[in-house]
């Protein structure tokens, strides 16, 4: 490798895999300071913020809309959690209603779940709070998808947009319809298809 270091190494990978692909990168810096690596959705919980923008200059995050693999680390596993149990604490329905239309719509009206969620008991009290943990990003430069018009009746694709984004953008979970379907590959590669073409024609 030493003898080849004139050599642009370039490193294109997806999923979980772009996250040993940016570890890669960031060791293989030192001998191949032309490197470059583009990771198409890659998990969020994997670098500090400060390491996060130091691969800026060579390494390319790309994401698609609501993808929750790069927003996933334990900090906004924990913070998802919270939000879910003080939403739920609020709620003005049953909570055995809101957990069956969540799991089972077919059994939406089913009773006797309360019990299974006893939140209104002190949250507080031996709970792992989200800031005792150090809150993880994706890497590098983040060019997001991001999505501009919802399909309609009259056009039946969703319509995104390329723009870059900072890491902390991506520091909380959304709960969305496309969360996992944004994250699969044909999918991704149906967007970054579109927009290519969109910007051919314009």
């Amino acid at each position: 490798l030493v003898s080849c270091a004139y050599y642009v190494p370039l490193i294109i990978i997806t999923n979980i895999g772009a996250g040993t692909a940016t570890v890669l990168s960031i060791l293989l810096k030192p001998t191949f300071p032309n490197i470059i690596c583009y990771a198409y959705s890659p998990p969020g919980g994997l670098l500090t913020l400060e390491a996060a923008r130091y691969v800026n200059s060579f390494i390319t995050s790309i994401v698609l809309g609501d993808d929750i693999i790069p927003r996933l680390s334990r900090s906004s596993v924990y913070g998802l959690r919270d939000d879910i149990r003080n939403a739920l604490n609020h709620c003005g329905s049953p909570k055995s209603q809101v957990f069956s239309s969540v799991m089972c719509p077919c059994f939406c009206e089913t009773p006797g779940l309360d019990h299974l969620l006893d939140i209104d008991q002190d949250l507080e009290h031996g709970v792992i709070k989200r800031d005792e943990f150090t809150q993880l990003y994706p890497p590098g430069t983040i060019i997001w998808l991001f999505q501009t018009e919802m399909a309609t009746f009259c056009s039946g694709d969703d319509v995104y947009e390329a723009i870059l984004a900072d890491n902390e953008e991506f520091s909380d979970i959304v709960v969305s319809k496309n969360m996992m379907n944004h994250h699969m590959p044909d999918t991704v590669q149906a967007e970054l298809r579109k927009l290519v073409n969109y910007m051919q024609r314009y």
